[in-house]
């Protein structure tokens, strides 16, 4: 089903069309949320409400092709209400479904990547995880954002911009100080704390030893790559169905819907961050 016959279906009430909406969606929506909040619980329940917002807007939505980054605009509302600052991921985390693409021998790498992008805003995060592991470009990755296609853009290449910062910083930790003396009193201590890099970073900007280590071509989406990514639980398909049957979730569903807010003509919600500017 693709599509547009799928919106037609929702539109429609077809019976079978929030299951086809699920199987369609649910596993990129939920890996979205679940980079976004670090929690699998929290991960869950925006995907669940993910999934009411969208039954109960899906007759705004103008164009039918744009379902998938309207469902990531929905995706987006629903992380902000719940984000968890300073996630961190731990041999606990494994349970709730966590696995670590790569090859084995590669996990300095993988945490290389994972320092780097956790020195990034969430807003950066966000933009690099839509547009690297989600593929969103362009039009879509703006409609996303609720911006113009020059201002997402924009957007996507300053947080390129500073997640190379951030790997170059890390690479750098990592070789030590040999080079550069002023490098070696930042270093001094050893473990790196936000604060230590954040200090390393803006060495970097202005020091001709380590700047020129900066030059060197890294690919967001291979950093990204390099990132945990969750496993959509087996038992969650049930569990958010059966919410759009329930009578007593009603109320619920209703309050979801609300929450969403104004939207714009082609449907999206309407990002808080564009409504200040």
């Amino acid at each position: 089903m693709n599509d547009r016959v799928l919106v037609e279906a929702l539109r429609d009430r077809d019976p079978g069309a929030l299951a086809a909406l699920y199987d369609s969606y649910a596993e990129s929506v939920y890996r979205f949320c679940w980079a976004m909040l670090g929690s699998p619980d929290g991960a869950q329940v925006a995907l669940r409400d993910t999934l009411i917002a969208a039954e109960a807007h899906i007759q705004s939505l103008a164009d039918p092709e744009q379902l998938r980054p309207w469902l990531f605009a929905l995706a987006r509302g629903e992380c902000a209400r719940r984000r968890m600052p300073g996630f961190v991921i731990t041999d606990d985390t494994d349970p709730a479904g966590v696995t670590v693409p790569g090859e084995p021998g590669d996990t300095d790498l993988r945490v290389t990547a994972w320092n780097a992008t956790q020195l990034l805003s969430p807003e950066d995060r966000e933009i690099l995880e839509l547009s690297t592991r989600h593929g969103l470009s362009g039009p879509d990755l703006a409609a996303t954002l609720g911006r113009s296609v020059r201002q997402a853009e924009t957007l996507r290449d300053a947080a390129t911009e500073r997640l190379r910062d951030a790997v170059t910083a890390e690479v750098l930790a990592g070789q030590g100080p040999h080079d550069c003396p002023r490098r070696a009193r930042i270093l001094e201590g050893g473990e790196l704390s936000p604060e230590t890099r954040e200090q390393l970073i803006r060495h970097i900007a202005r020091c001709e030893t380590c700047r020129p280590h900066r030059d060197r071509q890294i690919s967001a989406a291979k950093v990204f790559a390099l990132l945990p990514a969750a496993a959509l639980p087996d038992t969650l398909r049930v569990r958010v169905m059966s919410c759009f049957i329930d009578p007593e979730l009603v109320p619920y569903r209703k309050y979801v819907a609300r929450r969403v807010g104004t939207l714009d003509p082609a449907g999206f919600p309407i990002a808080e961050e564009a409504t200040t500017r």
